[in-house]
This record gives structure tokens, sequence and C-alpha cells, in this order.
């Protein structure tokens, strides 16, 4: 993937919530709805981001989910992923929480979203 100037604009987006997920006392989720199938009521701004993942979708990626979960269950270090492997594994987190939900809360609170950040904003300035 090339480093468009809009690849650079949603990726400067998506930077601004950096601050907030990597804070102490930011809670991503609001409450859990305990009645029915549980579920959580997410933070405005974790929504926020994650519809900001699925706006203007990244292009599809060759990994697979597989490989995309083995590489969010590893480290936190994404030290040499490559915008293409980031942008897989954002596209790969939003479209978890469909099938697991709280799966953003569990990424959140693991640090694997702000490592991912962390990646892009490196890659952002080379």
């Amino acid at each position: 993937m090339d480093m468009t100037e809009t690849v650079n604009e949603k990726i400067d987006e998506l930077l601004t919530f950096l601050p907030l997920f990597e804070s102490k006392d930011f809670e991503p989720v609001k409450e859990w709805n305990l009645s029915g199938i549980p579920h959580p009521t997410y933070d405005d701004r974790v929504r926020w981001f994650f519809l900001l993942l699925a706006r203007d979708p990244w292009p599809e990626c060759e990994a697979g989910a597989e490989k995309c979960h083995e590489l969010l269950a590893g480290s936190n270090s994404f030290e040499t992923a490559s915008l293409d492997q980031i942008s897989c594994l954002l596209a790969y987190c939003f479209k978890m929480e469909r099938f697991c939900y709280g799966f953003w809360e569990i990424i959140l609170r693991k640090g694997k979203i702000t490592a991912l950040l962390r990646r892009l904003d490196e890659l952002r300035y080379e």
C-alpha cells in the first residue's frame, strides 16, 4: 500500500485516538448488558474509532484471519510490520466484534490497538 494523501489523512485521524487509548483512566466499556446475549456498551470514542476503520476501508489484505489472530495473540511488538500488515490487522479487529462481543475491549485492554497505532505513527513519518 502506498502512502497516498488519503491514507495519510486516515492515519492522522486514527492517531488522534492514541493519547486516549494510552490513558490509565480510560475505560473502553461503559457497561455490560447482561440481559439476553451479553454485550458491551462501548464508550462513544471507541465506537467512533472502530467506525473510522470501517469508513473508507483499507484495501483488501491477503493475510487470512488465522494469520491475523496469530499476530494479535503474540506480543505487542509490531516493530517491523508494514502498512499492509497493520491495515489487515486493524480491519480484522473491526470485524471480530461481530463474532465475539467484547473483542474490542480485550484488544484495547491488552494494548494491541495502541501498539498498532504507534507503529502506524512510525510508518506515517518514514
